[in-house]
C-alpha cells in the first residue's frame, strides 16, 4: 500500500512537469516556424536568379518543403503560412511606394501566400 501511495505521489508531481514541458515544446516551434516564415520571406523578396529554371527549382522545393510541413505538422504549417501571409502583405505595401522588380513565378507564388486562408489556424503557444 505505501508503494502504491509513492507511485500515485510521483505520478501526481511529474505531471505537471511534463505537461509544463510539452508546453513549453509548444511554445518553441510556434516560435521557430514565425521565425522561419519571416526569414524565408526576406529571402524570397530577394531572390534573382540568371535562369528561369533555378528559380523554378526554388519555387518547387519550397512548395515541396510546405507540403510535407502541413502534412507531418498541420498546426505548425498554419503558423508558418499565416506569417508568410503577413510577411508577404508587407512587401506587398512596401512595393506599393518603391520599385520592387519581381519575376512573374515570384508574383505568382505571392499571391498564393496573400491569399491563402488564415481562417481556424490559429495555434497559440501556451
Amino acid at each position: 500500500m505505501k508503494k502504491l501511495s509513492c507511485y500515485i505521489a510521483i505520478f501526481l508531481l511529474g505531471t505537471p512537469i511534463g505537461l509544463m514541458a510539452q508546453q513549453e515544446a509548444t511554445t518553441k516551434e510556434v516560435n521557430f516556424y514565425t521565425h522561419l516564415a519571416v526569414k524565408d520571406a526576406n529571402n524570397e523578396h530577394q531572390l534573382s536568379y540568371n535562369k528561369l529554371e533555378d528559380e523554378q527549382d526554388f519555387w518547387n522545393d519550397q512548395k515541396s518543403y510546405e507540403a510535407i510541413l502541413e502534412k507531418q505538422r498541420p498546426d505548425l504549417y498554419a503558423v508558418y503560412m499565416r506569417q508568410k501571409r503577413t510577411e508577404y502583405l508587407a512587401h506587398q505595401k512596401y512595393c506599393e511606394d518603391n520599385a520592387c522588380d519581381h519575376t512573374e513565378l515570384y508574383l505568382k507564388q505571392a499571391s498564393i501566400y496573400i491569399l491563402h486562408d488564415t481562417k481556424g489556424s490559429e495555434l497559440v503557444a501556451q
